[in-house]
């Protein structure tokens, strides 16, 4: 199979990884339906992601804003959450867990796509703004390497997931720089000359 699957259950998810190779497989070695989802999904996020790193080009502080062809390591994460409905409908006794806490990712970028709103970005002034998925788009979450890249033009954004009352599911694609790439920003200087 193109890439690695694996398969977790928590109290307050359900999450499959797919870390995705990019190399061209015959149909015979894609004998997973999963893996061949995750495939198809990690490609399509994949340009996605690109697109939008290379929009931010500009605003890097040195050379080489978007990760180079094989300088990069990617990983797509489906997550389903069961919702209040479903924890009580599954045997669960108590109030469910938070099914994501506020956090920042530590890639460049993060693509999601939600099936129902429940994903929460913190505005600059500390407030909390849920976002509403719509058919066909995708929201993009700048991550510590980003903010790293853009001197913090581009900041960092903490997001997590609130509870909803049925199940919802998730993907989210994170785009990391590779050892090349961590290595070209450590000897960029502290600052850009405009």
């Amino acid at each position: 199979c193109n890439g690695s699957t694996s398969l977790a259950a928590y109290p307050e998810r359900a999450q499959l990884r797919h870390v995705p190779s990019f190399e061209t497989a015959s149909h015979d070695e894609l004998t997973s339906q999963l893996a061949r989802a995750a495939e198809a999904a990690s490609n399509v996020l994949s340009e996605v992601a690109n697109r939008v790193l290379a929009s931010l080009e500009p605003l890097t502080a040195g050379p080489a804003a978007t990760p180079a062809a094989g300088d990069s390591s990617a990983l797509l994460d489906g997550f389903w959450y069961p919702g209040e409905l479903g924890w009580s409908s599954h045997g669960q006794s108590g109030p469910p867990p938070s099914p994501c806490p506020a956090h920042v990712d530590p890639g460049l970028i993060t693509i999601i796509v939600d099936d129902i709103e429940a994903l929460e970005v913190q505005t600059p002034d500390g407030c909390w703004e849920r976002i509403k998925p719509q058919c066909g788009f995708a929201v993009a979450i700048a991550g510590r390497e980003l903010a790293a890249l853009t001197q913090g033009r581009v900041p960092t954004c903490t997001h997590r997931v609130a509870l909803t009352k049925r199940s919802r599911t998730s993907l989210a694609y994170e785009v990391r720089l590779g050892l090349h790439g961590l290595n070209a920003v450590a000897q960029w200087p502290a600052t850009r000359d405009s």
